[in-house]
């Protein structure tokens, strides 16, 4: 073999080796995943007059990559339609319309968006952003995940201070009528590459 062609031989062996690292380096692809919004839910719950009562958001989207095995890979976007507030109350469903409270007309949606996701030791947490209306704040969202084939179901949620993001201004704000936490969940089922 002339020198030649060994230089050859070596520079295609580093080249190789180079490439190996690289791969081995680089992040794992987070799966995409399309939510089932048939099987999916978005509820709350909350205190008035002393009394626990529920409810969910019957509109919202969800864009989610998310590889289990390396969830600081993925991202989590959710657009909640704060319009779809539905308690089953008319006239309560009808108050949450207004400025007061999550004033749809001018902040139409709220958005839930990941900075980071980690395992924990009970599942996963979703480090984001929480905006409504026109505050942004930064929340931890527990969650847990299971995953059979190409299917997957997470549930979790929080309590959020409403007076946080001026829910419940004005006359609401001294909590005696409403209370002053909401807890929030979900049920998502979603699909693979779907």
């Amino acid at each position: 073999m002339t020198p030649f062609s060994l230089d050859r031989l070596r520079l295609a062996a580093l080249t190789l080796a180079a490439l190996c690292a690289a791969l081995a380096s680089a992040p794992a692809h987070a799966a995409d995943w399309t939510v089932d919004p048939d099987a999916s839910r978005l509820t709350f719950e909350g205190m008035q007059t002393g009394k626990a009562f529920d409810g969910g958001f019957d509109e919202f989207t969800a864009e989610i990559a998310l590889d289990p095995a390396a969830p600081e890979t993925g991202s989590i976007r959710v657009v909640v339609d704060t319009g779809s507030f539905n308690t089953g109350a008319a006239d309560r469903d009808a108050e949450a319309m207004k400025p007061d409270w999550f004033d749809t007309e001018t902040y139409p949606e709220a958005v839930f968006v990941s900075d980071r996701i980690e395992a924990t030791a009970d599942g996963y947490v979703a480090n984001g952003t929480l905006t409504i209306k026109d505050v942004s704040l930064p929340v931890s969202l527990p969650f847990t995940l299971e995953v059979e084939g190409d299917r997957a179901v997470a549930e979790g949620g929080m309590t959020v201070a409403r007076l946080d993001y001026h829910l419940g201004v004005g006359d609401w704000a001294d909590g005696v009528f409403v209370g002053l936490e909401v807890g929030i969940a979900f049920h998502v089922e979603a699909d693979r590459g779907a």
